[in-house]
């Protein structure tokens, strides 16, 4: 065997158990529900990676394609990364995971970027194509990359504002928020700041939005204070639920959080949640204040929606 065999049949070993790691990852693996948003983003780029090792290698290893002409080539190899990519997300179906038809563009992304930098293709390429490819190329990395370049910024900007854990005085802090209640930032009303975050609670058994990206230790802090604006000329009840790392690690019982309702008087209320009595709310153990999760807040069987306003939400000490 000579040396350049051996190389080769390194290269291909190297690829083989790499596609195996790519696979199994795709289908089995993955960032949970609570997991930073800066991991989340970073393993949605793993496609990126993918398709571009897999396009590289094909057309440095297929035998059969490098017999076509240079422009069927690159054809060819943009059809099977775009019939891989809808393959791994159709197959997403029923599994544990769910297919994300943005993956495709990432998958696509790769292929070019193989295409467009790699040697063994971009070489066939004339010059004018090949610079406006990698130019493209280079502007859909940035688009790529841009939300993980909020989320940064939005996680500098937590840190330096906690202990206020929003105010919504900016759109990307949107991105701390979830829920199936609809949720939108609003000028209508306001407290100290310009915005608040409009909250409407449909009538399913439970409507809310659910805070989850902010600095997690709150023990040098005694109480977590909510402003909330009600509108409505009725009073409205609302439930406040915190937990912590350990919960969402177990059965995520209702008695191992915290869960208080309150009652929202037209107008403007100050809802003041005392951490003594959060850290004390689990059955059996305390919370543990330096890794709050979540802050949930909900409505439940509403006869018809409600909204309201929720100007701000932060530590006191």
């Amino acid at each position: 065997m000579t040396a350049r065999t051996r190389k080769q049949c390194s290269i291909d070993l190297l690829v083989g158990l790499l596609s195996a790691l790519l696979l199994l990852l795709m289908f089995t693996g993955g960032p949970g529900y609570y997991a930073g948003r800066v991991l989340k983003h970073l393993w949605n780029l793993g496609h990126v990676f993918a398709f571009f090792l897999w396009t590289w290698y094909l057309a440095h290893r297929w035998a059969w394609l490098k017999q076509k002409q240079p422009a069927h080539r690159i054809v060819l190899l943009i059809g099977v990364a775009f019939g891989a990519g809808l393959l791994v997300e159709g197959l997403q179906y029923g599994t544990a995971r769910s297919a994300d038809w943005q993956d495709i563009g990432r998958n696509m992304l790769g292929c070019m970027l193989a295409i467009c930098w790699t040697r063994s293709i971009c070489r066939y390429l004339t010059p004018v194509v090949r610079r406006t490819g990698r130019i493209l190329c280079l502007a859909w990395v940035l688009l790529a990359l841009w939300p993980m370049g909020r989320s940064l910024v939005d996680i500098h900007m937590a840190r330096r504002s906690f202990p206020i854990l929003a105010d919504f005085e900016t759109s990307i802090e949107l991105e701390r928020w979830s829920g199936d209640a609809r949720h939108e930032r609003s000028r209508e009303v306001h407290l100290s700041g310009h915005y608040a975050l409009q909250v409407t609670f449909g009538t399913e058994t439970y409507s809310g939005v659910s805070l989850n990206m902010f600095p997690r230790d709150w023990r040098t802090y005694n109480a977590l204070e909510i402003g909330i604006y009600n509108p409505d000329q009725n009073i409205i009840s609302m439930t406040c639920r915190i937990h912590d790392r350990i919960h969402v690690q177990g059965p995520q019982l209702y008695a191992d959080r915290f869960n208080r309702r309150y009652t929202l008087q037209p107008g403007w209320n100050r809802i003041l949640v005392l951490l003594r009595d959060v850290q004390q709310a689990p059955a059996g153990r305390r919370m543990d204040l330096r890794s709050v999760m979540a802050v949930g807040l909900f409505a439940s069987r509403l006869d018809r929606s409600r909204t309201v306003y929720l100007a701000h939400s932060r530590l006191l000490d």
